[in-house]
């Protein structure tokens, strides 16, 4: 048998690291960069480039209130809320109630903007009937009847007629929920009119992609009463008018609440480095 030679041996390639979840494929390193066992350049490198995405997003550390959806897999449609709620920072998240079923996305899951990991390559786009996975705030509630939000600890929104949600990727008021009654020269071609819309009736902002949005990453994200418990929505998500009532008189604005939807693998990935509650 012929012997290899040492540049041979050095052209050889090596399995480094797995980073980003076990459904990932090992990065691949030249032999060369090893060195009487220390880490390769290449494994070091990427290691710090991931290390950002290991740490959490700040406005998870900063809440105090989450909302945990979790479904089996990125392609289904049906999921389970939880909720969870902590003194400080520091503190361990407690849950609050009992979980209860919600519907998302038609399509599923597909990663938001600004949370794409190695374990799924689809992303969020506009008019995919896909839930962006992440973490988002949650604010303000909106709905039909104009006093509802007397009693609630976070900004409400008494929709009338002339409220619109624009999803006109070519507008201004792209992804904003804004009275037209209020804009004097209206800009987009389409928009959801809230009032027409009876899974409307109550609800409330997820913040997705609305700081400097990515026009092609989706828009209008809501949390709201849902159609039936099978039907998929265009990517918000949907429960029983019972369950939005409650989880509305929960939410408190100074408690910067978030909501983190994820498919359980992806989940079990994140819970560590991001001190997210069992499921």
């Amino acid at each position: 048998m012929r012997r290899k030679s040492a540049l041979e041996l050095r052209r050889k390639k090596t399995t480094c690291c797995n980073f980003g979840g076990s459904n990932e494929k090992p990065e691949t390193c030249p032999l060369e960069f090893h060195h009487r066992g220390a880490v390769s350049l290449c494994c070091a490198l990427k290691s710090i480039a991931l290390y950002a995405q290991s740490n959490p997003p700040s406005i998870l550390t900063d809440s105090r209130q989450l909302i945990v959806l979790v479904t089996p897999h990125w392609n289904a449609v049906n999921g389970t809320l939880r909720r969870y709620q902590r003194e400080n920072a520091a503190d361990v998240w407690q849950p609050i109630g009992g979980s209860f079923p919600v519907v998302i996305g038609a399509k599923g899951m597909a990663w938001g903007a600004g949370f794409q990991r190695g374990q799924n390559p689809k992303l969020k786009m506009e008019g995919d009937k896909r839930t962006p996975a992440g973490i988002y705030a949650v604010s303000p509630a909106f709905g039909f009847e104009p006093d509802f939000g007397q009693n609630l600890k976070m900004p409400y929104v008494a929709l009338a007629a002339t409220h619109v949600c624009v999803d006109d990727p070519a507008s201004n008021d792209y992804n904003q929920l804004v009275d037209r009654a209020q804009i004097q020269h209206p800009d987009w071609k389409s928009g959801e009119r809230m009032r027409e819309i009876p899974q409307y009736r109550l609800g409330s902002v997820i913040q997705y992609n609305t700081e400097s949005p990515d026009k092609k990453a989706g828009s209008c994200m809501f949390m709201h009463v849902w159609k039936t418990p099978e039907t998929g929505t265009a990517g918000c998500i949907a429960m029983e008018e019972a369950k939005v009532k409650e989880t509305l008189h929960w939410l408190d604005a100074s408690l910067k609440p978030v909501i983190a939807m994820f498919p359980e693998k992806a989940y079990r990935d994140l819970q560590y480095s991001w001190k997210l509650p069992k499921e």
